[in-house]
């Protein structure tokens, strides 16, 4: 692992918590983070670009975690707690916000209508994908809680996990900088008129593209660079507390918040986490598309090999 020694303090301590704000405590912009960090990675953005092209078998994730947040509201003290830990369990990674003031909205079309629309969650569907591609490293929803560092799972050079058994998240995303998976995915929006949730267009992506890939719910590794680990790891909340890294708390934080509660989260409070999510999860299969798409895309390939 890097050392901490040059590495960036770009995220909360204790005493920070109490004055508010995540943004107040940044007294260095992304480049500047980006500058710094560069000498302890094992190699370069530039050289990480260089050594795809040319089939290296450099694989490691940079230690950068990033995470978005649009809009300009303060940061909750949960949100601000949950940052925090990210920096107490992976500590010589720098955790770098992208918002409005240090990326390039007119670099993107459909995003700078987003933020325009004030539609801040698909606009960071296409900033996430623009910061995987560019600088490489680890993002992470806001709403991710971290219980365990996640690099041990940075050997690859792309990352990714279930959301439930029948498509994938995009709460959590690694990449080394330039990987054609993210360019490929975040090109899906450049003709984009209408928004899609991103978890479609991704479990889509791979379906189409990756043969060998299952809606199983399995730990994957498609082409040598591509690890895709079961929800259990990150997603979601399990009765085996060994798997969990992390959890995505799914609390729709760009949401507007009218103070009432649905059947939803009542039905969580009863029900508990665990048993909750395995419902949701029986739930998101028989509603979903993509199992049917998938046993299509199997038949398709079998009566198209060659006997």
């Amino acid at each position: 692992m890097p050392s901490t020694k040059n590495t960036p303090t770009n995220y909360l301590r204790d005493e920070e918590m109490a004055s508010g704000s995540l943004t107040s405590s940044l007294n260095k912009t992304p480049k500047d983070l980006l500058t710094e960090v560069t000498p302890t990675l094992p190699n370069s953005v530039a050289r990480q670009r260089s050594e795809h092209r040319t089939g290296s078998t450099y694989k490691g994730i940079p230690p950068l975690i990033h995470y978005v947040w649009f809009g300009g509201e303060p940061h909750s003290a949960a949100m601000q707690k949950r940052i925090s830990k990210w920096h107490d369990l992976m500590p010589d990674h720098a955790i770098i916000e992208w918002n409005e003031s240090n990326l390039d909205i007119d670099s993107h079309p459909f995003m700078k209508r987003m933020l325009e629309a004030k539609q801040y969650a698909y606009a960071s569907d296409v900033a996430r994908l623009l910061v995987l591609r560019d600088h490489g490293g680890l993002y992470l929803d806001t709403d991710v809680r971290m219980k365990k560092s996640l690099a041990p799972f940075f050997d690859r050079r792309t990352l990714w996990s279930f959301e439930y058994d029948h498509f994938l998240s995009t709460a959590i995303m690694g990449s080394v900088a330039g990987h054609p998976l993210i360019t490929a995915l975040l090109a899906q929006y450049d003709e984009m008129v209408e928004p899609e949730v991103n978890n479609v267009i991704v479990t889509k992506h791979f379906i189409e593209t990756y043969p060998k890939f299952r809606l199983n719910n399995k730990e994957q590794i498609i082409g040598g660079d591509i690890r895709i680990l079961p929800k259990e790891y990150f997603i979601l909340p399990s009765f085996r507390p060994g798997k969990n890294f992390s959890v995505h708390l799914a609390d729709g934080q760009w949401r507007k918040k009218n103070g009432s509660m649905g059947i939803g989260t009542i039905a969580r409070m009863i029900l508990g986490d665990v048993l909750f999510f395995k419902l949701y999860n029986l739930q998101m299969g028989w509603r979903s598309d993509f199992p049917a798409m998938e046993k299509a895309r199997r038949i398709k390939g079998r009566s198209s090999a060659p006997e």
